[in-house]
């Protein structure tokens, strides 16, 4: 780093020349992912974690890399091999794994590293624990480093049961640690576009971002035809509201859909109630395979 050389002129004519190496502050970038072990599947969220250079995509969502050995061939729709034996031919297999995984996410660059951008959909009311970890890229580290999290009317955000709803200010993160720290983001509102919170660092620079996808509900009704044997009418009825209610679990199953399953997309899901006297199902004839 280049020197710059102060000069002091006193009253009597002495003057003293000192040369200073100028501080910069630390260049990070901030990456986003469900905190450790609190990923409860009540909302969607896509993210993905690169190796210390911030190079390469190491694994995405909790898939690994590395164990990925076979792509989809989009002319063919066939999964083709793409290991390789050579390392020219392990080289070229991980560059087009990245390029693949890559056109996943949206990105953005910051201080010319490709930055996949985290993908959050919080319907209004629901929260999400997401983990915010500061990366290294220049300078050195030091104790007075921050982040702040740029304030959204859209959302509420927690740090340390301190929030920046109403008029309070927006959420710093002070004490920056390697292994990152937890926040929490309330939806507050329904929103038709999608919006983005921002992290910025001790000179207000983006440092990172979280893509909040429009969390407007769409309804999906859904119709459970149950699959019988083909025997008699009264056994195939019998058997056929047997399966659907199965299938029900006692509620589980519209649960499972609605708060962990589609619901992770804003889809909110209705099933069909069955005509128990006159219930809609197929029935099979393993007898005669031409009547099915």
């Amino acid at each position: 780093m280049k020197q710059t050389i102060f000069k002091i002129s006193f009253a009597d004519g002495k003057s003293y020349s000192q040369s200073l190496t100028p501080i910069l502050p630390a260049q990070y970038i901030a990456t986003v992912a469900p905190v450790d072990d609190g990923y409860d599947g009540t909302y969607g969220i896509d993210w993905c974690e690169l190796d210390d250079t911030f190079t390469n995509i190491v694994s995405f969502q909790e898939t690994k890399v590395a164990d990925i050995t076979h792509t989809l061939d989009e002319a063919t729709t066939q999964f083709i091999k793409i290991t390789g034996g050579t390392d020219k031919e392990k080289e070229a297999a991980e560059a087009k794994k990245q390029q693949l995984i890559r056109k996943l996410y949206g990105t953005t660059s910051y201080y010319g590293k490709d930055y996949p951008i985290t993908w959050v959909h919080l319907t209004a009311g629901k929260k999400a624990l997401l983990k915010i970890t500061p990366v290294l890229i220049e300078g050195k580290k030091n104790s007075a480093d921050f982040f702040t999290i740029e304030k959204n009317a859209h959302f509420k955000i927690t740090y340390k049961k301190t929030t920046d709803e109403g008029k309070n200010p927006p959420i710093t993160l002070d004490n920056l640690k390697k292994k990152g720290v937890d926040i929490e983001i309330e939806a507050l509102s329904t929103f038709a576009e999608p919006q983005f919170i921002r992290i910025l660092d001790v000179n207000e620079v983006e440092v990172g971002r979280i893509e909040m996808a429009a969390n407007e509900l769409e309804s999906l009704d859904i119709k459970i035809i149950p699959i019988v044997f083909k025997s008699t009418k009264v056994k195939e009825k019998e058997e056929a509201t047997i399966l659907y209610k199965k299938a029900l679990n006692n509620g589980e199953l519209l649960k499972g859909l609605n708060e962990k399953g589609l619901g992770q997309l804003g889809i909110q899901c209705s099933i069909e109630a069955m005509n128990i006297s006159t219930p809609e199902y197929v029935a099979v004839d393993l007898t005669d395979p031409k009547k099915n």
